[in-house]
């Protein structure tokens, strides 16, 4: 293989990577059929033209050995994980060669036209790849279609046409259409025929490389014929959009292309006011400028945003309520058991929070790592949430002390529970909650009206410092401002600022041992990168600073963001990711921790009364039988006053088909001896029964491994640890 198809598989597998993300171009849209409901394309590096030439996307792609990578690297991690390799492993890492390679070189598109379902093989998808190959597309068909026969013979249908220079692989049902339009004979209107498309993409940049387009509506009404079956519940007759709160939105378009150097995109998600639902969270408004003053100067990862909890939590209640009658008063129900338990008002602690978020990174505050992320939020009610807070973790120290048997309220030397300390700070002295005796200490405080939450005490010190201090804050960083000027982010509802030539060496490393661990990494002592990552020295010199902002106005949601090349926010540790996973999680698990814990005690409760519902009903039975006790517990639902959900654990997955709710009471009784979540060991018992006796249990592991609930013969319902349960089970003769 020569050097220049070296270089070409080389970038083919980073335009790839832009393709797999949200990459596609108008290019090949006079071929995909009107029906389409997502749509990818790439405009083809022969055609990218002086912007490619001089971008940061090229001198990055060069750099990469992805011959190495597909040649040799993951046929053996192939082989290693019980692949087989060998001649087949090599063949599909070739003809992975040559279509990264067409696809990267020339223009392509992907389509997605939704499903058919009336037809006699059962549903099929119709999805297609289309790639304008011009003279390379014998060999293309050549290299690639042994791949597409096998796969035939295999039951996958599967087609591979070439219609002059165009290659069409479809997947699905074969799109006579698609194969037209392709031809350029026409045979109907194609996608870039559309007035909803056109209309989409004018909201986006217009010079773009690469571009995608995704019909919402079309998507859902598919999900609806999906759903709409033979015996389909109020879920299928409900629209989906409407039932999951979408129903306000359209259309999605994205286009990206070369601004200078970099890398620019811009997306728009057509959802016209006045919205309803879960989309009426895209009404948020224009972060204050001073939100920004709580990070410092020298931070290298950051994000803001405006974020309701409790308005995300009704509306979500709202949503659940339409899909299921009964899921609003579950969740209710749930809640009010978790305030029980817990004494803390979980709507009252979500009303508390405020509305705008910002977590960042900064070497100074908590470490030049992930570990050292700070998350900020404006308080709606100081007072209110530091009370709450604190009673949550009061309830989850005495749940952690009652685990481990230590006494309440003394806990245990090494006891792994939330502490607090009276820390000096500039704000004055502040308690700050942590986790102690644990290799992490995740923690959070109260002050100056902001809720502090970080992965260390020391992190969340430092962050009280410099908001007390009033320090040189990101407003004053040139390279933010500058790149926020240039994002036009002044009306934003969203912000994301990454310092990548700073976070590079961090995120590089962890791909490094992620890319070895998986076995796409050379082994030894001399190893150099994995071949997929061009080597450190070369990406460092392509850096800059990268960032995104995202508004709303009355027609939808746009976003843009810049970055030196596609996937190096990722590489360098991309701080949405740590925003929209790590930051999130790290609150939870600091925040909340004693929810389920919460709910699952809740859950304890309710499924001991349904036990001593069910020994008194014995009871009673008893007394009416001449002593005899009921053989088994479908007799109580015909015999006695007890509902059917008495026999269902709150913490199972049981629930009460409709058609037994509503049916009569033989097949109620018949329907709880077979699915009961209890086992009933007092079958042919006569007589009054031992104190000791279990008369019924829980069934396993429906509480955890802690134990389970179980009913004893004078009516005490105790929980009893897993050995001491099937130690009393066995002694009965039960299973």
């Amino acid at each position: 293989m020569n050097s220049t198809n070296v270089t070409r598989i080389t970038a083919g597998v980073v335009g790839l990577f832009v393709f797999a993300c949200g990459a596609g171009a108008q290019p090949l849209v006079e071929a995909v059929p009107g029906d389409a409901l997502v749509y990818f394309g790439w405009k083809g590096s022969d055609h990218l033209g002086a912007g490619y030439e001089g971008s940061h996307l090229k001198a990055v792609a060069g750099a990469a050995d992805v011959r190495k990578l597909l040649e040799e690297i993951l046929p053996q991690a192939m082989k290693a994980a019980g692949g087989g390799g060998g001649p087949e492993a090599a063949q599909a890492a070739e003809a992975s060669a040559a279509v990264a390679d067409a696809l990267w070189r020339h223009p392509s598109a992907l389509y997605f036209g939704g499903v058919e379902f009336a037809l006699a093989g059962g549903p099929k998808a119709k999805l297609a790849v289309i790639c304008d190959a011009g003279a390379d597309a014998p060999a293309l068909m050549q290299r690639f279609g042994d791949q597409v026969k096998r796969a035939a013979e295999a039951g996958w249908p599967v087609s591979l046409e070439a219609i002059g220079g165009r290659v069409v692989f479809m997947a699905g049902t074969r799109d006579e259409s698609l194969v037209a339009l392709a031809s350029g004979r026409g045979g109907g209107t194609s996608l870039g025929d559309r007035e909803e498309f056109k209309s989409a993409m004018a909201q986006v940049r217009k010079d773009a490389a690469a571009a995608a387009y995704v019909d919402v509506e079309g998507l859902l009404a598919v999900a609806q014929r999906g759903l709409g079956g033979a015996g389909a519940g109020r879920a299928a007759r409900e629209p989906v959009g409407e039932a999951l709160g979408l129903g306000g939105l359209k259309r999605v378009a994205w286009a990206g292309g070369f601004e200078g150097k970099d890398w620019a995109s811009e997306t728009f998600i057509l959802a016209p006011s006045p919205r309803a639902g879960l989309t009426a969270l895209l009404d948020i408004e224009p972060l204050p400028d001073d939100v920004l003053r709580v990070v410092p100067k020298s931070a290298t990862v950051m994000g803001a945003g405006q974020f309701d909890v409790e308005r995300t939590m009704d509306e979500l209640r709202a949503s659940a309520a339409k899909i299921d009658a009964n899921a609003a008063a579950q969740l209710d129900a749930v809640l009010q058991q978790a305030q029980q338990a817990s004494g803390v008002d979980v709507r009252q602690l979500l009303g508390s929070l405020g509305t705008l978020w910002v977590v960042y990174e900064d070497p100074k505050v908590g470490g030049g790592s992930s570990m050292g992320m700070v998350l900020v939020n404006r308080l709606r009610d100081a007072a209110a949430a530091e009370q709450a807070l604190g009673k949550l973790e009061s309830y989850a120290n005495g749940v952690i002390e009652q685990r481990n048997g230590a006494t309440p309220g003394k806990g245990g030397q090494g006891q792994v529970k939330m502490v607090q300390s009276r820390m000096a700070t500039a704000a004055g002295p502040v308690e700050v909650h942590y986790l102690g005796a644990a290799a992490l200490a995740p923690g959070w405080a109260v002050a100056g009206g902001n809720l502090y939450v970080a992965a260390s005490p020391k992190a969340i010190v430092g962050a009280i410092n410099f908001v007390a201090g009033r320090g040189a804050s990101l407003l004053e960083n040139p390279q933010f401002m500058a790149l926020r000027r240039r994002l036009g982010g002044g009306a934003a509802g969203v912000v994301t600022f990454n310092d990548l030539p700073q976070t590079m060496k961090q995120g590089y490393a962890a791909w490094q041992l992620m890319s070895r661990q998986l076995g796409l990494g050379e082994q030894g002592a001399g190893a150099q990168s994995p071949p997929f990552l061009p080597p450190l020295e070369r990406v460092v010199p392509e850096l800059d600073a990268a960032g995104s902002v995202w508004w709303v106005d009355a027609r939808g949601w746009h976003a843009k963001s810049v970055m030196p090349f596609p996937g190096s926010r990722t590489l360098a540790g991309d701080p949405l990711t740590m925003v929209s996973v790590g930051v999130p999680s790290l609150a939870i698990s600091v925040l909340l921790p004693s929810l389920y814990r919460a709910r699952e005690t809740a859950n304890r409760v309710k499924c001991a009364s349904n036990l001593r519902q069910i020994a008194m009903a014995c009871m009673l039975y008893q007394k009416e039988h001449n002593g005899r006790m009921p053989p088994d517990l479908g007799t109580l639902i015909l015999t006695e006053e007890i509902t059917l959900d008495a026999f269902i654990c709150p913490s199972g997955d049981t629930s009460i088909p409709q058609s037994v709710m509503a049916g009569k009471p033989e097949g109620m009784a018949a329907w709880v001896t077979q699915n009961a979540d209890y086992v009933y060991l007092g079958r042919g018992k006569v007589g009054a029964m031992k104190a000791g006796d279990v008369l019924a249990y829980d069934k396993d592991e429906h509480h955890g491994k802690d134990g389970m609930n179980m009913v004893f013969g004078d009516g005490r319902v105790r929980f009893v640890s897993m050995a001491k349960a099937r130690e009393l089970i066995a002694k009965q003769g039960g299973k």
